[in-house]
């Protein structure tokens, strides 16, 4: 418990019971067929223009991940980890122009990534090292979500 809240919460409890390991469905769902994704499963969304796309958390790395990609109109890139269950994505399109490319960075948090320029990234689009050091990559119309959202 956070001894300096005013709250008396378990912060430190999982609030939701066996929901992590539980393979039933939680929730009343009639939009998803179920056979490419756990309705429940966690996913990073994202929507550019008319164009969506969806990327299952449980599908990246145990440890650091990168996305490079396409999407609607927009070259997008970011990172995330099933291990610790997250993603970001932004838009890897500098204001210059220039395209970057992302390779993984393990055991150096808050640095997550690294670009073919050698500038390292963190998991909130910040350049704390290399040539574009203090650059903040754009932020993307993404989110995470159950699968069944």
């Amino acid at each position: 418990m956070l001894e300096e809240s005013e709250f008396n919460y378990p912060y430190d409890v999982f609030p939701y019971g066996l929901h992590r390991t539980n393979t039933a469905v939680s929730f009343a769902t009639n939009n998803i067929d179920g056979t490419r994704l756990h309705p429940e499963g966690m996913v990073l969304g994202i929507r550019i223009g008319e164009t969506s796309k969806v990327y299952p958390i449980s599908r990246l790395s145990q440890a650091i991940s990168v996305i490079n990609d396409w999407v609607g109109n927009m070259d997008v890139g970011g990172t995330g980890c099933s291990g610790d269950n997250f993603a970001v994505v932004y838009n890897r399109q500098l204001e210059d122009c220039t395209i970057l490319d992302f390779s993984p960075v393990e055991n150096k948090l808050p640095i997550a990534m690294i670009d073919n320029e050698g500038t390292e990234w963190d998991v909130f689009g910040t350049a704390l090292a290399g040539l574009r050091v203090g650059t903040q990559l754009q932020r993307t119309n993404s989110f995470i979500a159950y699968w069944l959202a």
